[in-house]
């Protein structure tokens, strides 16, 4: 009976190393995972980061466009002004030149 007794003393010590060894691969596959969840965090994060970045980038071009469009619509008030100017000076030329007729 001693064998006997000498065999499960083996067998549970090995029971217990492969325990053992169990946790210790169950520790390592916890703190890679935390590694994981630490890095998908900040990934998720940086994303934010660029979805922002790009709302702001559209945000100042729509206020880009917005400006432009206003000076545009302030070129063509000016444009039409001139052209209204150019018009009225030419009928007063014209008129100037008719009485410059009168006196020669």
């Amino acid at each position: 009976m001693a064998k006997k007794g000498k065999g499960f003393a083996v067998v549970a010590e090995e029971i217990g190393k492969l325990a053992e060894d169990s946790k210790n691969m169950a520790d390592d596959i916890r703190k890679e995972m935390e590694v994981l969840l630490e890095e998908s965090k900040a990934a998720v994060i940086a994303a934010d980061d660029v979805k922002q970045g790009n709302l702001d980038q559209q945000s100042a071009l729509g206020e880009t466009i917005e400006s432009i469009n206003g000076m545009l619509g302030n070129i063509n008030a000016t444009v039409t002004t001139l052209a209204g100017s150019a018009n009225s000076l030419k009928d007063i030329a014209e008129e100037l030149n008719k009485d410059m007729e009168f006196f020669k």
